[in-house]
């Protein structure tokens, strides 16, 4: 994740998924934080909120602004809450104005 940037996440499942479960949250390893900073940063940054086999974090206008003045390592996590199946989910970012 960079700053000045904007993110969301969307993800779909099979027919055979019926809730998808999206986080993210930053690797304080792969972010190089120190082993204090580290129980900080894997707080979820965002969550999905729609029960459903197709469902986004943060979509639209509410997407997420990392406001860190560093870049940071980001880990998505993406399962089946009800079915099973496989699952597909993109990061997208854009630019803040």
């Amino acid at each position: 994740m960079y700053p000045g940037y904007c993110y969301t996440v969307l993800g779909a499942g099979l027919p055979s998924v019926q809730d998808v479960d999206i986080q993210v949250s930053l690797d304080p390893a792969g972010a190089g934080f120190p082993p204090a900073l580290a129980a900080f940063v894997t707080v979820p940054l965002m969550v999905d909120n729609i029960a459903n086999a197709m469902t986004a974090a943060n979509p639209g206008k509410d997407c997420y602004k990392y406001a860190l003045p560093v870049p940071g390592v980001a880990k998505l996590t993406v399962k089946a809450k009800l079915g099973s199946g496989a699952i597909a989910a993109q990061i997208y970012k854009k630019k803040v104005q």
